[in-house]
């Protein structure tokens, strides 16, 4: 089979050298830069990632590591204090020196390397069987074949910078600081003896009061010596008498891509063409380079290219889908630094850790165990745990003999008697509304059930029940829910939002944390995160991060 790889970046090398091992297959590489021209410094993986992408190519990922190095501790420097969590293992390498590697081995596989060699559309590599668009998250093929593709792109409201530092710093190390224009973030790790990734990330607003333009545009190369210095300035004490780098270093706003299809026509989106993921998780690499392992076996074991390209994006969407959802989840709290003025250090650092809602309590204890003896408050979690009923809708479902709170659904308010002297049988009540679709029609119809609850049980407290649902799409989930929350609370400002789940997936426990985390911070209103028991644990998590203020264990269907 004959494939053009449009693109020589870590993807499209890594799979060039993956489909010439096979020794099925003829492969050319189109790279539209020099040798040794990239952007960028240090490329991370993880301990897991790295695990799998050594299993396809061992010799070449211990290649790589020998030029580069690893660590096993994360830090937060923040107002003049520091913690350290232990046990988390990570490498990273040098991006130039990553290229040099893949490219040396893809030679020396059989595939042909062509550079500087621009490719602009489908019809510059006619007669090829496999057209691989790896041409990055701005990708020209994918814009040629918009149709077939259909492609979405959302920017988060924060920017950031991309630059090296000339020292290396110890391990990955999160800088928050306020600078004189308001708070900004650093994302530092080591990616050689000498050398560091030193990315700079605040809200767009800190920026423009900075006098910073978008970088996007600006040529490619084009790098921010104003900015850089003042990135030196702000960060002037913890860079330890070194200098920041620049190599396209200017103001950008991240680029959340999704694609309905990655295939079409004989052409297939490989990396960052297909799908992007915030750097705050350092996945983008290795998510690529994942994908050329999967292409490369689909391409080996099906004989049709529309059956392999049909059993790849099966296999990796699902993966890629969950790693975008955790890394949105991530970039909120670098989009939101005014949320952690004030914080202790070691809450600070149980934030990050769990910010993408894939880690709990147990898990991190378990990691590292020393985390238990920075201030686990047990007596917090336990008065504010309670129980809260799911009416059944038979017969009278608000009497039980030891009552805490229920659920109410609209049609069910006039199920609801009053108790003796305008008291109620439960100690607290919560009007049941679909976050997904609440939008302010909706909300002024909650607003009057609210007053209707009121009414009936004035002596107690009533709030608002969201069921938080999370899609593929988490950014746009969360813009439609955190409005509707927002219409709601200016509206009927009630006594408490409970947060809870519509299931158990990983997107819709994601934004059921995020979401929690927006109320409590942004509308300053009592937040109760509602679980099922087997999620206390997340639960107890999220209340020691400060998203949410107690815990209601939901018995019945959440």
């Amino acid at each position: 089979m004959r494939v053009a790889c449009v693109g020589g970046g870590p993807a499209g090398l890594f799979l060039a050298l993956l489909l010439a091992r096979t020794g099925r297959h003829r492969v050319d590489v189109f790279d539209r830069d020099v040798e040794g021209a990239t952007y960028g410094f240090g490329v991370v993986f993880s301990r897991l990632s790295l695990a799998r992408l050594r299993a396809a190519a061992k010799d070449v990922m211990d290649e790589l590591l020998e030029h580069g190095v690893s660590w096993q501790s994360v830090e937060v420097r923040a107002r003049g204090a520091t913690a350290t969590s232990h046990g988390h293992g990570f490498c990273a390498v040098e991006r130039r020196a990553m290229l040099r590697v893949l490219r040396k081995h893809a030679a020396e596989a059989g595939a042909q390397i062509f550079q500087p060699w621009p490719v602009e559309s489908t019809s510059a590599v006619k007669g090829y069987d496999v057209i691989v668009a790896a041409d990055g998250a701005a990708s020209r093929i994918r814009r040629q074949m918009a149709d077939d593709f259909r492609p979405s792109i959302r920017c988060g409201s924060s920017r950031y910078v991309w630059f090296g530092l000339d020292r290396a710093f110890e391990c990955m190390t999160f800088l928050l600081a306020e600078g004189p224009h308001g708070p900004m973030g650093a994302h530092v790790y080591p990616y050689s003896r000498t050398a560091s990734t030193f990315l700079v990330e605040a809200p767009e607003e800190v920026w423009s009061r900075a006098g910073f333009g978008a970088g996007e545009s600006q040529p490619p190369g084009w790098t921010d010596e104003r900015a850089l210095r003042y990135c030196e300035e702000v960060f002037a004490s913890e860079l330890g008498g070194g200098s920041l780098i620049g190599n396209g270093s200017r103001c950008l706003g991240f680029a959340e891509v999704r694609n309905e299809r990655w295939s079409a026509s004989g052409v297939v989106l490989l990396g960052d063409a297909a799908h992007t993921a915030h750097f705050s998780v350092g996945s983008g690499t290795s998510m690529a380079m994942e994908d050329a392992v999967e292409l490369t076996s689909c391409l080996s074991r099906f004989s049709d290219v529309s059956d392999a390209f049909m059993a790849y994006e099966a296999a990796r969407r699902p993966a890629v889908a969950g790693i975008q959802t955790a890394a949105w989840a991530s970039s909120q709290f670098w989009e939101h630094l005014e949320n952690e003025a004030g914080r202790d250090i070691d809450q600070t650092m149980l934030r990050l850790l769990t910010r993408t809602g894939q880690a709990d309590l147990d898990l991190l204890y378990r990691i590292d165990p020393g985390l238990i003896s920075k201030g686990r408050r047990a007596s917090t979690l336990e008065s504010g745990e309670a129980t809260i009923a799911v009416p059944s809708g038979r017969g009278r479902p608000w009497q039980r003999e030891q009552p805490t709170a229920a659920l109410v659904e609209s049609h069910e308010i006039d199920a609801l008697e009053p108790g003796p002297a305008g008291t109620s049988a439960w100690a607290a009540l919560a009007l049941v509304v679909n976050g997904a679709t609440c939008g302010a029609e909706a909300a002024q119809r909650a607003g009057r059930d609210l007053a209707e609850l009121r009414r009936r049980s004035p002596a107690v407290p009533v709030g608002v029940y969201y069921r938080a649902q999370g899609t593929e799409s988490a950014q746009a989930d969360f813009t439609r829910a955190a409005a509707s929350a927002t219409a709601l609370g200016q509206l009927t400002r009630p006594d408490f939002v409970a947060i809870g789940c519509t299931d158990t997936t990983p997107a819709s426990q994601t934004m059921q944390m995020t979401l929690c985390d927006f109320v409590r911070s942004t509308l300053n209103l009592p937040t109760i995160y509602a679980c099922l028991p087997a999620r206390l644990g997340h639960a107890r998590t999220h209340v020691e991060a400060a998203r949410a203020d107690a815990i209601w264990v939901i018995h019945g269907a959440p």
